[in-house]
């Protein structure tokens, strides 16, 4: 494929994801497309021998003994710049050029530009919990589904992980002491869908670790169909508690065109895959999304 169909490809993709013209979707597309950026960066003497002080962009990072891998992440010095010469005189401006890891993290940026989150460490504004919006999501088709919903939260470092602990029904009478103990449904970033039963007294783990036979973005109705198929997890009632877009789940809303349900991920703690960038950026259309920013935002949040 030429780079001008490629660029051609994802323009339709932009033109039917946001809901805008052609030409101003090719134009996106290139901002997208062309991320090999230079800067320039400063190198001054630190406080001891041995180590240098590099800013990039305005953050400082200590080199040791020249060793600029330690703080380059996404950056590589310019072929034409004499690093061991900038070195030896102790001071003075380090071109950097934007790697392929670099352009990757530029280009999973400019996917959750325009929305309400940003990811882990990225610059500007937004809510870091870039799962937040799918999550969400899946405990409204859950809720829609009759789940019983105990509690739902998530965690975002290295993976981004979130956890749905499932409760027992009002009608539910638990066969012995160990059947109190809760069904929780799982998703990390690099492995999908899985259940476990949440840790007894004097346990650090979960115990009956199963995976869930969906995709890493299964759609949310799909999640909820094959929590509901699955006998070991207690089937209740509707909660009366309502939470975020559980009316309006699946009514509506379709997932763009370039949505993957089956990412291909590395399976590496920090490594960019941009089709989950994409399927992740999607659910900030989702109603359970609109829904609870708009309360968020009533309560000044």
């Amino acid at each position: 494929m030429t780079k001008r169909t490629a660029l051609q490809k994802r323009a339709r993709a932009l033109q039917t994801e946001r809901g805008i013209g052609y030409h101003a979707a090719l134009n996106l597309a290139r901002e997208q497309t062309d991320l090999r950026r230079t800067i320039t960066a400063t190198l001054r003497p630190g406080e001891r021998p041995g180590r240098h002080v590099l800013t990039v962009e305005g953050r400082d990072h200590t080199v040791f003994d020249g060793d600029l891998g330690r703080c380059l992440d996404g950056w590589t010095p310019s072929p034409s710049q004499d690093v061991g010469r900038l070195f030896a005189t102790g001071a003075g401006p380090l071109e950097l050029v934007r790697d392929e890891q670099g352009q990757l993290e530029d280009q999973a940026d400019a996917v959750w530009a325009g929305t309400d989150c940003r990811r882990f460490g990225a610059n500007g504004p937004g809510i870091f919990d870039t799962h937040l919006p799918y999550l969400l999501a899946v405990v409204a088709a859950l809720e829609a589904a009759g789940a019983c919903i105990a509690d739902f939260d998530l965690y975002t470092d290295e993976d981004r992980r979130m956890h749905v602990t499932l409760a027992a029904g009002p009608d539910h009478v638990p066969d012995d002491e160990d059947d109190t103990r809760r069904w929780v449904l799982a998703w990390i970033d690099d492995r999908g869908w899985f259940t476990f039963l949440e840790p007894g007294p004097g346990e650090s783990l979960g115990s009956c670790v199963s995976e869930l036979p969906c995709s890493l973005m299964e759609l949310p109705e799909d999640v909820a169909a094959a929590v509901a198929a699955d006998r070991t997890l207690v089937p209740a009632p509707r909660t009366d508690r309502p939470l975020p877009g559980t009316e309006e789940t699946g009514r509506g809303w379709r997932p763009p065109a370039d949505y993957v349900t089956d990412p291909e991920v590395a399976g590496e703690p920090g490594e960019v895959c941009l089709d989950l960038e994409r399927a992740l950026a999607a659910y900030c259309q989702h109603p359970a999304w609109l829904t609870d920013r708009k309360q968020q935002l009533a309560a000044g949040q």
